[in-house]
């Protein structure tokens, strides 16, 4: 992701080692030390599965843009401005839940569902979003959407895969979530990060 952005705001460019957290480097580096690791990334990336999450996106979703929902499209390339990214694609999901997921490799999309809107400030929604920016910044999207993949049942589409290999992907994935809320931090603050886990989590 190159700078598609004239901001002149403080955070362009900052590289994701200046917030990543340590729990997060050492959960990574263990996952990729597991034998076996590399195979099944390069199986995975054969299979499509990038492929079949964006087309159900497409086809489920509203994907925003600056003709449609252009509002809360902004939202999301004001915060992608500030990180000095290029923008992924955005959806909007209609669902009571207030969450937000970003996945693919590729070709990486976020997706918001409706409930943000409905529970959340709007400086807590953009907290949520800045957290998804965090992921794309740390080059995690691509092993949370192989994550994804492990917990379909699908894994027999790239051979038996070891249950060490599993644990390790998944234990990652959760300390993946302190470095995105310290992304989240550095845009909104730490009061509304905290704020806003709180209120996610009631």
């Amino acid at each position: 992701f190159t700078n598609k952005s004239n901001s002149k705001s403080p955070f362009i460019m900052i590289p994701y080692s200046y917030f990543i957290h340590p729990e997060d480097e050492k959960a990574l580096n263990t996952m990729k030390a597991v034998p076996g690791f590399d195979t099944i990334i390069k199986k995975f990336m054969k299979v499509g599965y990038e492929t079949l999450l964006h087309g159900v996106n497409t086809a489920s979703k509203i994907q925003l843009s600056d003709s449609q929902l252009p509002d809360i499209y902004h939202r999301v390339t004001k915060i992608c401005d500030k990180f000095g990214i290029m923008y992924p694609e955005v959806y909007l999901e209609m669902s009571p839940y207030p969450n937000a997921y970003t996945y693919g490799d590729t070709q990486i999309f976020m997706v918001l569902t409706s409930a943000l809107f409905d529970y959340l400030d709007d400086d807590e929604i953009d907290s949520v979003i800045a957290h998804e920016c965090g992921h794309i910044i740390c080059h995690h999207v691509l092993y949370h959407t192989l994550a994804k993949f492990l917990r379909t049942g699908l894994t027999g589409l790239i051979g038996d895969i070891a249950e060490p290999l599993k644990l390790a992907v998944y234990y990652w994935e959760r300390k993946s979530e302190l470095s995105a809320d310290r992304a989240a931090a550095l845009v909104c603050g730490p009061d509304t990060v905290i704020r806003t886990q709180l209120r996610l989590s009631g």
